[in-house]
């Protein structure tokens, strides 16, 4: 695939697993990026893409742009409130965080159970300093997946600074390591 491969969802989800799992973020931002060139019109191809640029988190706004695109493409599409939670963490490494607890909130409300989004939405109470509310999040979180841990679901953000402040901010609300 990395090679020579023009399937497009093939190519996003490669970059998505050289990220996730190799954290070769250079190889996978090209092959996102070379996934969006070949079909700039699917949802999927842009969701995977932005995901990518959000761990790489050199260019937050290129993922912005991305998820965004893929909701106007298709606004029913069933990995919303992942795109949402997406454009939470893309704010949050940009240091938006009123932009990121406004994404966070929707992908709570569109998809209450999906841990990525009360990470974000952890993440953007606790640099707001509204730490009760952060701690009522973490309670929802454990609720919906009472085996959290944070070694376990510990994204692989390239910055490691933004990894370590996450890390911190689980850590200090008391999320088993």
């Amino acid at each position: 695939m990395a090679d020579g491969g023009d399937d497009p969802a093939a190519l996003a989800r490669v970059a998505m697993t050289f990220t996730y799992f190799g954290e070769d973020y250079d190889q996978a931002v090209t092959l996102a990026d070379r996934a969006v060139d070949l079909n700039p019109n699917s949802a999927e191809v842009l969701i995977n893409s932005a995901w990518t640029h959000t761990f790489n988190c050199a260019d937050p706004d290129k993922a912005i742009e991305r998820f965004t695109r893929a909701m106007r493409l298709s606004p029913r599409d069933p990995d919303t409130g992942l795109a949402f939670s997406g454009l939470a963490f893309a704010h949050l490494i940009a240091h938006r965080d009123e932009e990121g607890l406004r994404w966070s909130q929707k992908a709570l409300q569109e998809a209450p159970s999906i841990t990525v989004a009360h990470r974000a939405q952890i993440l953007a109470l606790v640099r707001l300093n509204r730490t009760a509310e952060a701690r009522e999040t973490v309670r929802r979180m454990i609720a919906v997946d009472p085996g959290f841990t944070i070694a376990t679901r510990m994204p692989p953000y390239r910055d490691l600074g933004f990894r370590q402040e996450l890390h911190d901010a689980l850590t200090a609300l008391g999320l088993p390591q």
